[in-house]
């Protein structure tokens, strides 16, 4: 009757290895969805956080990131006035939930690269060439407004929402950094000279 038993206990750790093997169960983790592959095509199917049962061998899942994450591009540009600018842009995004099988299935997870640095570039080089070098400094709100107008419109067709928008760094050629220092400059020691103008009538 040993052996029997041994049978038992061969095919009880078979059967495990076979379950592991196959491991009909998926984890989807918290801020993440499942996209549902069925033999490798994209289903319908979004899964949400926690434990779900699979089609072993015909079902695979993959986990996108629903999280609001980072990204920060780099875009080189010119003003209207053919002022080359240099600017870091910060983005805060997130996935639309529900619609991640359709960025998965058109993009990949390499959306970040694919999408959203490309479009920051373009978007940056479209606004800045509307405005003058010296429109882009006092009008800072207002291009800052116009460049996350335009990148959301751009980024909603893929599913993707900005929550947060940055311009961390904006800077010109070194020559019209110079240029605009030395008419600061000048209109400083204009107004100093009124002010004296005005003291020395005054006192008169």
């Amino acid at each position: 009757g040993g052996s029997s038993s041994y049978t038992k206990i061969g095919l009880g750790i078979a059967f495990l290895v076979l379950v592991f093997i196959i491991n009909p169960c998926v984890i989807v983790s918290p801020g993440h969805k499942g996209v549902v592959l069925n033999m490798g095509a994209v289903s319908d199917k979004v899964l949400a956080e926690g434990v779900h049962f699979r089609m072993p061998l015909i079902q695979t899942v993959v986990e996108i990131d629903t999280r609001v994450l980072k990204e920060e591009t780099k875009a080189d540009s010119a003003s209207k006035d053919l002022q080359n600018i240099s600017t870091v842009i910060a983005v805060n995004y997130h996935l639309k939930p529900d619609s991640v099988n359709e960025l998965y299935k058109t993009i990949g997870l390499n959306y970040a690269s694919v999408i959203i640095d490309p479009a920051i570039q373009e978007v940056v080089k479209g606004v800045t060439a509307k405005y003058t070098a010296a429109e882009l400094i006092t009008l800072r709100e207002q291009v800052s407004h116009s460049i996350k107008s335009a990148l959301e419109a751009r980024l909603e067709k893929y599913h993707i929402v900005i929550d947060d928008f940055s311009i961390k760094d904006f800077q010109f050629s070194a020559t019209f950094a110079k240029a605009i220092e030395s008419k600061q400059e000048a209109e400083q020691l204009a107004l100093k000279a009124e002010r004296d103008l005005q003291r020395i009538k005054i006192e008169a």
